[in-house]
């Protein structure tokens, strides 16, 4: 949801964009799946280490400490 809202918003200020890009369009297709495909995969292995942490403590030992 995140990266359809940041996809949205960076069409929308393409314009404010196409001024700090050299060599490139605003709008250019592949940049945007590249910069999604990217920002997805870093969130998908940040998620995962916190995920492989939690999967490795005992539940039985967190509720008994609470």
């Amino acid at each position: 949801m995140g990266l359809g809202v940041g996809m949205i918003g960076g069409v929308a200020l393409s314009h404010v964009i196409s001024s700090q890009l050299y060599g490139t369009r605003p709008l250019d297709p592949v940049l945007l799946v590249a910069t999604v495909a990217i920002l997805a995969v870093v969130a998908l292995l940040a998620s995962m280490v916190s995920a492989k942490r939690a999967a490795q403590v005992n539940p039985v030992s967190v509720l008994n400490d609470a």
